[in-house]
C-alpha cells in the first residue's frame, strides 16, 4: 500500500518542550498566495480553505462540535456538511470556526465553508464520518495468540494455522519499504496499522487513517511505535526519546523521560485510558489506567536482542514482551503460545506485534 499523500496536514502534536507535555496544533495552510494586482489590475478574490476537521466522525442523527481549521474563513456565511447545511456555526477567527454536524445518512461528506467570495474546494483534509459511535465499542481480541511485523511490513500470524487475523502486507502488496517500526490492531477488530520511522502510516483492513507526520509537515526519523484509541477517533505515534504524537481525538496521559535505554513501543490500554511505553533494554513504564506486571529489567534479565513491542492481553492484567528476533516473554496473565525461535527461524528484523484481530 503506497504511503499516504504528504498533503494531509492537520495533526495534534503533544510535545515535550523541556518539562511538562502540552498540545499544539499544527496546520498547514495550502492557499495560492494571490499574485500582487497592478493599481489598476483587478481586485484578488480569496476562496477559503479548510485544512481540517476535528473530530472526524459523529452520530448520523447529528450534534456533534466540529472545530474547522482553514484560511480566510472570517468571512462565514454558510457551512455545508455534504449538502446539508450545519445546525449552527460559530467564526472563531480568520483560521477557525465552530460548527454544529446536522443529521445526515452514514457516510463521508465533505465539510465546505462559504464566504462572499465562493465556496472552498472539496478535498480529503476537509472530510466528516458520520458513523454509529454511539455504539459500544467492540470486544476485545481474544488473548490466543499475536500478529508479528517485519521491517518490510511483512506480516507474521502465530499460532499457526489461524485464519483470521492476516489483513495484508506491504510485500504482498509489491511495496518496497525497510522503516517499518511498529504495528498496532485497528478499533475494529478488522485490521491494523503500520507505521514508519519518519511517522508515515499504512492503513490495512477497517483500520482508519487520521493522519501522519509526513502528512503534517512534520519531518523525524526516530518514530518507533503507534497505538490506537479503542473508539477508532485517534492514535498515538512515539518516538525514541519517549516524545509523543497524537493524532484524532487521541490525548497525552505522559511521556518517558530520562530513560537509559531508548523508547521502543508503545501500546493502548482497552479503554483509552491509558498506555504502556516499552525501551529496547525491556524496561515497562506506565501512563493513566494502565498497570505493571513486571519487566525485563524489573525481573534483572539483559535480552540479547533488543525488545521492539509490547502487546497487553484482553483483559489488561498481563503483557507480552517481543523481541527483535521473534522471541516472546510474557507477564502478568499473558500465555506463551510460540515464538520464531522455537519454530527455529533465524530473523533479527521483528520490529513489533499485535493481539489477532479475529
Amino acid at each position: 500500500m503506497p504511503r499516504f499523500p504528504r498533503w494531509r496536514r492537520s495533526v495534534t502534536v503533544a510535545a515535550r518542550l523541556g518539562g511538562p507535555v502540552c498540545l499544539a496544533v499544527l496546520s498547514a495552510l495550502f492557499a495560492a498566495t494571490p499574485a500582487s494586482a497592478g493599481a489598476t489590475g483587478p481586485a484578488v478574490v480569496t476562496l477559503p480553505v479548510v485544512t481540517s476537521v476535528s473530530p472526524p466522525v459523529g452520530p448520523p442523527g447529528g450534534g456533534t462540535t466540529v472545530t474547522i481549521a482553514g484560511q480566510y474563513l472570517s468571512g462565514a456565511v454558510a457551512v455545508v456538511f455534504g449538502d446539508v447545511t450545519a445546525s449552527s456555526f460559530t467564526v472563531d477567527g480568520d483560521g477557525s470556526l465552530t460548527a454544529v454536524s446536522p443529521p445526515h445518512a452514514g457516510g463521508t461528506v465533505d465539510v465546505r465553508v462559504t464566504t462572499a467570495a465562493g465556496t472552498s474546494a472539496a478535498s480529503s483534509a476537509g472530510q466528516f464520518t458520520y458513523a454509529l459511535t454511539g455504539a459500544s465499542p467492540p470486544p476485545p481480541a481474544s488473548a490466543s495468540g499475536y500478529d508479528l511485523v517485519g521491517s518490510d511490513g511483512g506480516v507474521f500470524v502465530f499460532p499457526q494455522g489461524r485464519s483470521s487475523g492476516f489483513y495484508g502486507s506491504l510485500p504482498g502488496l509489491g511495496t518496497a519499504v525497510s522503516d517499518i517500526v511498529g504495528m498496532v490492531s485497528s478499533p475494529g477488530g478488522g485490521g491494523y496499522f503500520l507505521v514508519g520511522a519518519d511517522g508515515g502510516v499504512f492503513a490495512f483492513g477497517d483500520a482508519p487513517f487520521l493522519g501522519s507526520l509526513p502528512g503534517s509537515g512534520v519531518r523525524v526519523d526516530d518514530v518507533v511505535g503507534i497505538a490506537a484509541t479503542p473508539s477508532g477517533g485517534g492514535y498515538w505515534v512515539v518516538a525514541a526519546d519517549g516524545t509523543v504524537y497524537a493524532f484524532g481525538a487521541a490525548g497525552s496521559d505522559g511521556s518517558v523521560s530520562g530513560s537509559p535505554s531508548p523508547v521502543s513501543a508503545i501500546a493502548a490500554t482497552g479503554d483509552g485510558g491509558g498506555y504502556w511505553i516499552v525501551t529496547r533494554n525491556g524496561s515497562v513504564y506506565c501512563f493513566g489506567d494502565a498497570g505493571y506486571f513486571g519487566s525485563l529489567t524489573g525481573s534483572g534479565l539483559v535480552p540479547a536482542h533488543p525488545v521492539v513491542g509490547l502487546v497487553p492481553t484482553a483483559d489488561a492484567q498481563g503483557y507480552w514482551l517481543i523481541g527483535s528476533d521473534g522471541g516472546i516473554f510474557a507477564f502478568g496473565d499473558a500465555p506463551f503460545v510460540g515464538s520464531l525461535p522455537g519454530l527455529g527461524v533465524t530473523v533479527g528484523d521483528v520490529v513489533g506485534a499485535v493481539p489477532p484481530t479475529g
